[in-house]
Protein backbone atom coordinates (compact mmCIF):
# COMPACT_ATOMS: atom_id res chain seq x y z
CA UNK A 1 0.00 0.00 0.00
CA UNK A 2 1.50 3.25 -1.42
CA UNK A 3 1.78 6.35 1.28
CA UNK A 4 -0.84 8.28 -0.83
CA UNK A 5 -3.58 5.49 -0.36
CA UNK A 6 -2.94 5.25 3.76
CA UNK A 7 -2.83 8.99 4.18
CA UNK A 8 -6.78 8.60 1.73
CA UNK A 9 -7.83 6.34 4.40
CA UNK A 10 -6.51 7.99 7.09
CA UNK A 11 -8.65 11.10 5.89
CA UNK A 12 -11.87 9.17 5.35
CA UNK A 13 -11.62 7.79 8.85
CA UNK A 14 -11.09 11.23 10.61
CA UNK A 15 -14.24 12.50 8.23
CA UNK A 16 -16.04 9.70 9.62
CA UNK A 17 -15.03 10.02 12.89
CA UNK A 18 -15.52 13.72 12.78
CA UNK A 19 -19.18 12.63 11.80
CA UNK A 20 -20.09 10.10 14.16
CA UNK A 21 -18.79 12.72 17.38
CA UNK A 22 -20.52 15.82 15.72
CA UNK A 23 -23.59 13.61 15.44
CA UNK A 24 -23.68 12.36 19.10
CA UNK A 25 -23.01 15.50 20.72
CA UNK A 26 -26.06 16.72 18.72
CA UNK A 27 -28.41 14.27 20.57
CA UNK A 28 -30.21 15.64 23.18
CA UNK A 29 -31.26 12.38 24.68
CA UNK A 30 -28.16 10.70 24.72
CA UNK A 31 -26.06 14.21 26.42
CA UNK A 32 -29.27 14.49 28.97
CA UNK A 33 -28.60 11.22 30.23
CA UNK A 34 -24.82 11.19 30.00
CA UNK A 35 -24.50 14.56 32.18
CA UNK A 36 -27.24 13.31 34.31
CA UNK A 37 -25.68 9.98 35.28
CA UNK A 38 -22.04 12.33 36.14
CA UNK A 39 -24.18 14.80 37.80
CA UNK A 40 -25.83 12.05 40.19
CA UNK A 41 -22.56 10.41 40.87
CA UNK A 42 -20.96 13.86 42.04
CA UNK A 43 -24.13 14.35 44.14
CA UNK A 44 -23.26 11.20 45.81
CA UNK A 45 -19.54 11.33 46.29
CA UNK A 46 -20.52 14.93 47.54
CA UNK A 47 -23.22 13.82 49.75
CA UNK A 48 -25.18 16.24 48.64
CA UNK A 49 -23.15 19.34 49.87
CA UNK A 50 -22.57 21.34 46.62
CA UNK A 51 -25.82 20.12 44.53
CA UNK A 52 -26.44 23.97 43.54
CA UNK A 53 -22.86 23.85 42.12
CA UNK A 54 -23.46 20.53 40.30
CA UNK A 55 -26.42 21.82 39.12
CA UNK A 56 -25.20 24.53 37.51
CA UNK A 57 -22.18 22.96 36.11
CA UNK A 58 -24.48 20.35 34.83
CA UNK A 59 -26.66 23.16 33.13
CA UNK A 60 -23.50 25.08 31.77
CA UNK A 61 -22.26 21.76 30.15
CA UNK A 62 -25.72 21.09 28.62
CA UNK A 63 -26.07 24.28 27.34
CA UNK A 64 -22.87 23.98 25.61
CA UNK A 65 -24.05 20.56 24.12
CA UNK A 66 -27.08 19.05 23.36
CA UNK A 67 -29.65 20.42 19.93
CA UNK A 68 -31.57 22.35 22.68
Amino acid sequence: MAFEDVKKAAEGLKDKAAGLADSTFKDETKTDGVLDAVANAARKVTGGRFDDKIDTAREAADGKIGSE
